[in-house]
């Protein structure tokens, strides 16, 4: 009796499914014929989550699956060894929330008008966030920066041209899964919003400001709750052992869009009795920072990684679409190119062969050798500015005053 039971309930859970698929099927969203309707993951963080089919194309492509060799917190990592997830888990978890957050308020507010296509824009959105990272977490931001200053790199706006780059590619059609091109434009809003026009008008194309509040669930610029935070908390607690004591789950169960005063936009506001849930969100983030991210030996080892790279820029090269080698810090102007930097550019340097024509080849490797081996950078001073001064000048001024004292400023 307990296995028909059984075998009666899983006939009843396999029905469910079969109209699940044909709601989605009937509703236009998956081109006819297609028999991939959604995939259930086990996520270690938010248990099993399901994702939509174009997610699921989306996620089924080599510029996707480059986020798997992509660490989430790369020093972080040399210093806990148990922090070593990757951005692929994160982009999952991060469409699931979307997904979750979207939809509790579609249920709680109908007079929002939340459509299907919201909500999917918003999954793909959170998906795909991260597609532009580069190696070794955000060191790569902080090389750019010091190696082509003028090109302004932003991981953002790769993400952006990278899931243009993915869709070309892969063939993937927005028209077969219920989108067009202008849900595309509001995907990339999504990921980056545009800057606030002086005229006062609303920058966004993608929806108008009567949905101004979707722009805040991925991304939200106007205070930094959001749900990329959410995941990289919660993701981050676990694999560095920092114990994260807010609750996402209730902060999506007292939300409710509403008009402030003053402000023609809508913003997703939380109910007063939460607001020691919030201040407990911002302080998980202090520590996390204090104890993980803003860690002597991991801010030591990125700075060691930059002093290597820099001096190998030429040296490692990656095929563009057109032909064209493109140097590590030039690989960011073709997608295709781009593609294939991950993490293991370490590996690439390290196997580089020693010319005596230039000798940046074996200083960098003897700094990689040096991290293997632990024997890292000194701390040999430390300062700390007021807060009326500018901290890139004091710290320029400073490593001024160690070199004409004859001290490496590197450390």
């Amino acid at each position: 009796r307990v296995w028909a039971n059984g075998n009666r309930a899983v006939a009843t859970s396999n029905r469910a499914v079969a109209n699940s698929n044909r709601a989605v099927a009937g509703s236009g969203t998956v081109a006819a014929g297609d028999k991939t309707l959604f995939k259930v993951f086990n996520d270690s963080v938010h248990g099993t989550i399901t994702l939509p089919p174009l997610c699921v194309a989306i996620i089924n492509t080599p510029q996707f699956q480059r986020l798997r060799c992509l660490k989430q917190t790369y020093s972080s990592y040399l210093v806990f060894p148990a922090a070593s997830h990757n951005r692929f888990e994160h982009s999952l978890g991060v469409a699931y929330l979307g997904g979750e957050m979207v939809d509790k308020l579609r249920e709680q507010q109908p007079e929002l008008r939340i459509d299907n296509r919201d909500a999917l824009c918003v999954r793909v959105a959170g998906l795909c966030h991260d597609l532009g990272h580069g190696p070794f977490s955000h060191f790569w931001q902080e090389y750019m920066k010091q190696k082509r200053p003028e090109r302004k790199w932003k991981h953002e706006k790769a993400s952006q041209e990278m899931l243009q780059h993915l869709l070309k590619e892969n063939d993937i059609r927005l028209e077969n899964y219920g989108l067009d091109e202008n849900d595309l434009v509001f995907i990339n809003e999504l990921i980056k919003r545009p800057l606030e026009t002086n005229d006062g008008l609303w920058p966004c194309k993608g929806r108008g400001q009567e949905k101004s509040f979707l722009y805040e669930i991925i991304s939200n610029e106007r205070n930094n709750v959001d749900v990329d935070k959410w995941d990289y908390f919660l993701r981050d607690s676990h694999g560095l052992g920092v114990r994260v004591t807010f609750s996402y789950r209730r902060l999506m169960e007292f939300s409710r869009v509403l008009c402030v005063k003053g402000d023609k936009s809508k913003q997703i506001c939380f109910r007063d009795k939460e607001v020691e849930n919030i201040i407990e969100m911002f302080h998980n983030r202090y520590m996390l920072h204090k104890k993980a991210y803003q860690h002597r030996t991991s801010i030591i080892i990125d700075q060691m990684l930059l002093d290597a790279f820099m001096k190998v820029d030429h040296s490692i090269k990656f095929k563009g679409d057109d032909g064209e080698e493109y140097s590590l810090s030039k690989v960011v102007d073709n997608m295709s190119a781009y593609s294939k930097l991950c993490d293991d550019v370490l590996q690439q340097l390290q196997r580089l062969e020693r010319d005596t024509s230039d000798p940046g080849i074996a200083e960098a490797q003897d700094i990689v050798l040096n991290i293997q081996r632990r024997e890292l950078y000194p701390r040999i001073a430390q300062t700390r500015p007021d807060a009326s001064t500018n901290k890139e000048v004091a710290l320029k001024n400073y490593m001024t005053e160690l070199l004409a004292a004859g001290r490496d400023a590197r450390y």
